[in-house]
């Protein structure tokens, strides 16, 4: 009898200690925040690179005028485009940024789930 007594006495912080640790393990959960993407830096120079106006006709001419009112609406849809391509890439990236955080978003403990806890 003595003999339990001393070492109930010895285990009782260990089972202190194991019945404590797991109900800090349960306290609030820390949010994993994800690093953020480098979006600007998927941007290739020549798009970043000013798309240049067409020169001025050079002599007054119609049908200079006519040609260099061509080649500047064609310098305008090569701006556009580029445009277009620099948001599809930006938009592409978030895309990524958004699956990422949806990936590493905290998942409910086996025990909240079985508890029905796990919505929230």
């Amino acid at each position: 009898m003595r003999c339990c007594r001393r070492l109930m006495r010895r285990l009782t912080p260990a089972l202190l200690a194991m019945l404590a640790l797991p109900a800090c393990a349960g306290g609030p959960r820390i949010e994993t925040i994800p690093v953020a993407l480098d979006c600007a830096g998927r941007i290739p120079p020549q798009l970043r690179a000013d798309v240049a106006p067409a020169p001025p006709p050079a002599d007054n001419s119609v049908g200079q005028w006519v040609a260099f009112g061509d080649a500047q609406t064609g310098r305008l849809e090569s701006a556009n485009d580029r445009k277009a391509t620099v948001i599809w890439i930006l938009d592409r990236c978030e895309a990524e940024e958004r699956a990422a955080a949806a990936r590493l978003a905290p998942r409910p403990s086996l025990w909240r789930r079985l508890l029905g806890e796990g919505d929230r």
